[in-house]
């Protein structure tokens, strides 16, 4: 698989009085979070209504305090606990695009709230500032193509991936010139200009805006018309529907939880009798020890769907995620990667396989593990 992520640890706690006031505690279904107050702390706090949207909180003694500091070390930056009267508390998870607050929580006894985080808005940001590393890394899907390449694509000799190393076949594109293209999760400065160059009128969207940063800089060297989006692959509201003739969609659905939205938010910006070229791994990537595969051994550990949220154990996360600066990964069914295209109203007309042609991947020593689809609106 391509990368892992993080788990914050909670053995840090263990020594702070106050720790059992929160017990943060992963679910598998939907990675929500428990959290346990006492009352007696709970009223030791308060929360001024005028700052009630600074999401913070506010101790009146010290044992007060200290419930706070418990909170506040306990917690990811992205959580609040604010309390919004005497005898009722509030959890309020927020990000820059997103504030949602559990309501109040009576004080008589222990009271337990448990918040169902739209946590695609936390992958969505953590892989987001992942691949904005990766670029200064210069991860291989974040070097720019070159000028030459540029030249060449405005004399008709181009050529994309959306798999590791196998191009698409030209009889897969429309014609290009005037065609309203969108490359979706496709920053990095490769195939959006590509096709810029050889006549189409190119969106990019991206999560990440080193990457957009990568398309503009090809487009601003070289005269390109091409529009740069920051966004999320399964939320294109910013698009109005019918807008595209095209969608590319090189191999990035990994990195989204659920990946229908993904193909219903295409089906839906796309025109009638519009393409969507497509590039995903098959899951079969997913279910080997990531360890061992590394020193060449296929030990089979886990099962599909896969989420390194539920998946990999603390420890694992932590060096595979965090040390490594990785983004999140998801495995997706084929009966998702592919039914969930013919679900959303495309028919597939289409299909290869690919594979790394290396030997620093195992797998690929034995079958191909990438599929590109061509499907028709």
């Amino acid at each position: 698989m391509w990368e892992r992520l993080k788990s914050r640890s909670l053995s840090a706690r263990k020594e702070q009085p106050h720790a059992n006031l929160l017990r943060r505690t992963p679910n598998s279904a939907d990675f929500g979070y428990t959290v346990d107050i006492r009352g007696r702390h709970q009223q030791a706090l308060h929360h001024q209504p005028k700052q009630r949207n600074d999401c913070t909180a506010t101790a009146t003694n010290s044992r007060g305090r200290k419930a706070a500091d418990a909170w506040k070390a306990a917690t990811p930056s992205h959580l609040r606990l604010v309390f919004m009267a005497r005898g009722t508390a509030s959890i309020v998870v927020s990000d820059d695009s997103e504030t949602a607050i559990c309501p109040g929580i009576p004080a008589s006894s222990a009271a337990r709230c448990r918040h169902k985080m739209k946590m695609d808005i936390h992958i969505h940001t953590h892989n987001q500032q992942a691949w904005d590393q990766l670029v200064e890394a210069g991860n291989r899907w974040t070097v720019p193509i070159t000028g030459d390449d540029v030249r060449r694509a405005r004399n008709g000799d181009w050529q994309i991936l959306l798999t590791p190393t196998r191009p698409v076949p030209r009889h897969w594109f429309p014609d290009l010139p005037g065609t309203a293209t969108l490359c979706l999760a496709g920053g990095g400065g490769q195939q959006g200009p590509i096709l810029a160059a050889a006549g189409a009128d190119v969106t990019v969207l991206d999560a990440s805006p080193r990457q957009l940063a990568q398309d503009r800089a090809v487009a601003e060297r070289d005269g390109l018309g091409l529009e740069t989006v920051e966004g999320d692959m399964a939320d294109l509201a910013m698009f109005a529907d019918a807008a595209f003739d095209l969608i590319v969609h090189p191999c990035s659905n990994c990195f989204a939880p659920d990946v229908r939205p993904v193909w219903r938010e295409c089906a839906r910006v796309l025109r009638p009798g519009g393409v969507l070229l497509a590039g995903f791994a098959n899951p079969v990537r997913y279910i080997f020890d990531d360890e061992r595969m590394e020193n060449g051994s296929l030990a089979v550990r886990h099962s599909i769907p896969y989420s390194d949220l539920t998946a990999l154990d603390e420890s694992t996360r932590q060096s595979m995620i965090f040390d490594r600066q990785q983004p999140l990964e998801f495995g997706h069914t084929l009966e998702d990667q592919i039914g969930g295209q013919l679900d959303a109203g495309f028919v597939i007309t289409g299909f290869y396989e690919d594979r790394y042609d290396d030997r620093s991947d195992p797998l690929s020593k034995h079958l191909p593990t990438f599929i590109a689809t061509r499907a028709v609106k």
